[in-house]
């Protein structure tokens, strides 16, 4: 287990069998999230995770090992009914990744006209595609020190 110097021993943030979202990095994936499960933590600063939309070539849900800081938890859904405002900061789901954005219009038919965060571009989306942005807060999961007992067989 993890040992934070001075404050005793501490669980990792994460666990096997979390469901975590996974920020994409590399050219035209910067701001996006997708689902994946953390199989197994892989020292201080990594996890290996398996993909939940993404395979390999021959059609294997893809796992790679990954820095910490690029998983948080999944949001949890938003109180139906939700409407964003124009203006908001959101995410919007397209090709099984959630993008951070802002809503830029509404139109009952369209949709949502959302601007994407780090690029010069936009697109409607249909409202079930797009959720509230989670505050930075509730990325991580809260886990207690460990017991006495825990720390002796850590």
């Amino acid at each position: 287990m993890a040992r934070v110097q001075g404050r005793g021993s501490f669980r990792p943030r994460w666990r096997p069998g979390d469901a975590v979202e996974v920020a994409w990095r590399g050219k035209g994936f910067e701001g996006s999230w997708t689902a994946a499960e953390v199989l197994v933590l892989d020292g201080p600063r990594h996890a290996m995770v398996r993909f939940a939309e993404f395979v390999d070539e021959v059609g294997s849900r893809l796992v790679e090992r990954l820095e910490l800081e690029r998983l948080r938890l999944v949001p949890p859904p938003h109180g139906a009914p939700w409407t964003p405002r124009v203006g908001e900061r959101v995410e919007g789901l397209w090709n099984d990744c959630w993008w951070e954005g802002c809503v830029r219009e509404l139109d009952a038919l369209k949709g949502v006209l959302f601007e994407y965060d780090r690029y010069a571009n936009w697109s409607w989306l249909p409202l079930r595609a797009v959720r509230p942005r989670p505050p930075l807060w509730s990325y991580y999961p809260e886990r207690q020190p460990l017991s006495g007992e825990e720390e002796e067989g850590a």
